[in-house]
């Protein structure tokens, strides 16, 4: 049986064989014909003119099933534009082939296997009525075959509506139909290069198609994979299906997910019911759900009826949530697009937010204050973005008690430039917990989180401002019409001045900030005069029974990271007077603290109050050491003077007073001359002392003499005159500094 199937099966190939060669042979002897008939197919197919200017080439091969193919191969097709458009052609192929079944010629129709394109140009345009040179065609049909490899294609896309271009650079394709022929997978990718977004975009797509789609009632592509990457931005998104109507120009998808990875931060989309209107440019979407991952900042964001029109360039999102540790973020947003420039608007309001979690989430810690009683802070305004200007506006901060109102601008230009302007009726920083440790409030933790960070802003800041405070409590302590002036340029930074009326006086601080050195300087300057100190005492520490007028100047270098090492290379000058007061009984005891002895209960008994006529008093301060040398504290019937020296950094005193009674204070206390004090031990841990063996000879001096001691002769201190000019130096050539140009 086999041996006779062989020769009657030979026979028959032979025949065909036969057949297909003279066929052949006749289309090789006039291959005219074959590019006519061609470049009519196509014609016919696309309603447009079409032009083949290489000769047609043919090759023979056999399919994996064993059929016979023709593969035709020529070059430089042409299909030329609609009459409305340019003549310029719309696509030249330099090089194209076709592989289909033999036989089909025979019936008169192109069976197309396998279509190959290499270095397509596209030239692709819409008019400004809205029109487009490809919308006529059905493009779909162009390419029936069950393979297509596209390879170095480009695109130009010229939009006289919007007056924008888009080159599809180094395109590729490839598609293949089921064998069911019902189903088309395809590829492509693609550099995208547009003048509105500025830098190219690396495009990769597939999908799956109906190889037949109803261009009347659009087709539905299934499982729709892509990501999009440009330098330092990755986007990958997955749509289980799409909805595409040609003619209309419409799409839909009901779900799909979209990941993007940028600098550092990453975001989880999620966009339910996604439209899109080609022919009037409108993007809608019902909802968007968004999970980002940026450092420690892990925000949720919700977002509804988002509507975009890309012909007038404009977002608009009316309702949007932004979540994140507990706390809510409730705000709308619109923004429009003029010449490539975002123009936003956008109303925020954060009800509640919770700084204790925040701060702790964010790995900061508020060491030395009491924060467990940090109350939830609110936030609300608005925000304007346009060109190279940001605007917070409206801007109302609710903290504790506290209520901060103004503005803030950010120009975006060759250097970051802020300006701004802030109020508060009542500031509150401090106050006292129920243990009597300091608490700071939520305020406050604002304030210090903004100080502790002064030499981590960024070099290129240049910023200029007002704050404005009617009423500033420090715990206990209240300032009143405080007004702060505030520059920043480059590495220098000042305050100059903070104004305010502090206890019935007037005072300002000027303060300087110099990070171009590796180790932050700060530099200050203060003056407080005719202020109340007894009532300051009684607010800040319950202390009574002093009543004066008080003076204060105060001019302070320190330099380093650290509080130790602020206050180990701390240099300055501080003077200070009082006058017109009274000194009690009660606060002479609360100053003798332990001190126990029968003289100073007989110094108490006799001082139901001492008049002050005048005290005054100069520090200087060097390297971390506090030295004195001219305390005087003067009134009717006493004069008191002291020297000594104070370590800042370990809190370490070594201080001598001399207390001189006068007249009927004196022989009460048994003609005494002076009593002498040491202090002795810590800041935190005084020690008073009476110094026996100095009070012995000032009273056998005096009975041998019958002299009374007399203050001791103040000399100017040479020291402390270089130290000033030394810091006043250093002051001026860094207001120079921010004053420059």
């Amino acid at each position: 049986m086999i041996q006779k199937k062989i020769p009657i099966f030979g026979v028959s190939a032979l025949l065909v064989l036969l057949a297909l060669t003279i066929v052949l042979t006749a289309l090789a002897l006039n291959t005219r014909n074959l590019r006519s008939s061609f470049a009519n197919y196509i014609t016919q197919q696309v309603q447009r003119n079409v032009t083949i200017g290489g000769d047609v080439e043919i090759d023979l091969g056999f399919s994996e099933s064993g059929s016979l193919l023709m593969t035709l191969k020529t070059q430089d097709v042409v299909i030329y534009n609609n009459p409305d458009f340019s003549a310029e052609p719309m696509l030249h192929v330099p090089w194209i082939e076709l592989e289909f079944g033999l036989l089909s010629i025979l019936t008169g129709g192109f069976d197309v296997q396998r279509l190959l394109i290499e270095r397509p140009r596209f030239d692709l345009a819409r008019l400004t009525d809205g029109r487009s040179n490809w919308q006529d065609i059905g493009i779909l049909a162009v390419v029936p075959a069950k393979q297509v490899n596209v390879y170095a294609g480009v695109v130009h896309w010229h939009d006289r509506m919007t007056q924008q271009a888009v080159m599809l650079a180094d395109l590729s394709w490839r598609s293949s139909r089921s064998e069911t022929d019902s189903t088309v997978s395809w590829q492509t990718s693609f550099q995208l290069l547009s003048e509105v977004l500025r830098l190219p975009l690396a495009v990769h797509l597939s999908a799956n198609a109906p190889s037949k789609p109803d261009q009347s009632s659009g087709m539905v592509l299934n499982e729709v994979v892509g990501n999009v990457t440009a330098p330092g931005l990755v986007l990958s998104m997955r749509l289980p299906e799409m909805s595409v109507n040609i003619d209309s120009g419409r799409i839909h998808v009901a779900e799909s997910a979209v990941d993007i990875a940028a600098a550092g931060t990453e975001a989880a989309l999620k966009i339910t019911d996604l439209n899109i209107d080609t022919s009037t440019r409108q993007i809608g979407a019902a909802l968007l759900d968004a999970d980002c991952f940026i450092g420690r900042f892990t925000p949720a964001i919700a977002a509804e009826a988002i509507a975009i029109d890309l012909s007038s360039q404009r977002i608009v999102v009316p309702k949007m949530v932004v979540t994140w540790l507990d706390t809510e973020l409730f705000g709308d947003l619109s923004a429009t697009w003029v010449e490539g420039e975002p123009d936003v608007l956008a109303n925020f309001d954060i009800p509640s937010a919770n700084v204790q979690t925040i701060l702790h989430n964010a790995g900061i810690g508020l060491t030395g204050f009491a924060s467990n009683g940090l109350r939830p802070v609110s936030l609300n305004g608005k925000l304007r973005l346009r060109e190279n200007l940001l605007v917070l506006d409206d801007l109302n901060l609710m903290a504790d008690d506290t209520i901060v109102t103004g503005w803030v601008r950010h120009h975006r230009e060759d250097s970051a430039t802020w300006s701004f302007a802030l109020e508060s009726d009542d500031f509150l920083l401090a106050d006292t917990a129920e243990d009597g440790s300091p608490s700071i409030t939520s305020a406050g933790v604002l304030v210090g989180l903004l100080g502790d960070r002064l030499s981590d802003l960024p070099t290129d800041v240049a910023a200029t401002g007002s704050i404005v405070v009617d009423r500033l409590w420090i715990d206990r302590i209240l300032a009143k019409h405080v007004i702060a002036k505030i520059r920043s340029k480059g590495k220098i930074m000042s305050i100059a001045p903070l104004s305010g009326v502090l206890y019935d006086g007037t005072g300002k601080l000027f303060l300087w900030l110099d990070r171009r050195a590796e180790k932050p300087l700060i530099l200050i300057r203060q003056a407080v005069s005719d202020f109340n100190l007894g009532k300051l005492l009684r607010d800040a520490k319950d202390i009574a029974g002093i009543e004066a007028s008080a003076d204060l100047e105060l001019v302070l270098a320190v330099q380093g990271h650290s509080r130790a090492e602020l206050l180990k290379n701390a240099r300055g000058i501080a003077r200070g007077g009082l006058r017109n007061g009274e000194l009690s009984a009660e606060l002479f005891n609360l100053v003798l603290g332990d001190f126990d002895t029968q003289l100073a209960k007989a110094i108490s008994a006799q001082l139901p109050e001492l008049r002050i006529e005048q005290a005054s008093t100069t520090v200087r301060i060097d390297r971390g050491i506090v030295h004195n040398q001219d305390f005087r504290f003067a009134g009717r019937e006493f004069w008191m003077e002291g020297k000594g020296s104070l370590s800042l950094s370990g809190g370490a005193m070594d201080y001598r007073i001399l207390l001189a009674l006068e007249n009927d204070l004196r022989r009460d206390l048994g003609n005494i001359p002076v009593i002498p004090f040491q202090i002795t031990g810590s800041v935190g841990d005084p020690k008073i002392t009476l110094d026996v063996q100095e009070l012995v000879r000032y009273k056998i001096e005096h009975e041998l003499t019958g002299v009374l001691p007399k203050p001791s002769r103040v000399l100017p201190d040479q020291a402390a005159i270089m130290l000033i000019r030394q810091i006043e130096r250093q002051i001026t050539n860094l207001q120079k500094a921010l004053d420059s140009e």
